[in-house]
């Protein structure tokens, strides 16, 4: 991501998996440039949550929801109106996605 501020200034931006492991950073960084961010992600299964303990909600309207449930998903651009779609959501363990990509059922 080029980080030049005057680019990213006032721009719509969406984040999908903005709470998890790799994304919470990017909210941090985006405050700090202005952008105008809508997150998108599943529930945080951490206590505390990582994303909740770096403090970065502020400046962030986060959506609730899973990269599976294509609907919604799909959906998004629609709602969010976003001028950059910033894609972070992912598996931790990859392998299993190459086979089922769509995976329905999420493991405990």
């Amino acid at each position: 991501l080029g980080m030049n501020p005057s680019f990213w200034k006032d721009k719509q931006v969406l984040l999908t998996g903005h709470a998890g492991f790799k994304g919470s950073w990017l909210p941090l960084r985006l405050q700090d440039l202005v952008a105008d961010m809508t997150g998108y992600s599943i529930e945080v299964r951490t206590e505390p949550p990582r994303y909740d303990a770096a403090e970065d909600g502020d400046g962030v309207a986060s959506l609730r929801s899973t990269v599976r449930d294509l609907a919604s998903l799909r959906s998004l651009p629609d709602k969010v109106g976003p001028e950059i779609i910033v894609h972070k959501a992912a598996q931790s363990l990859v392998h299993g996605s190459y086979a089922d990509p769509v995976q329905q059922q999420v493991d405990p």
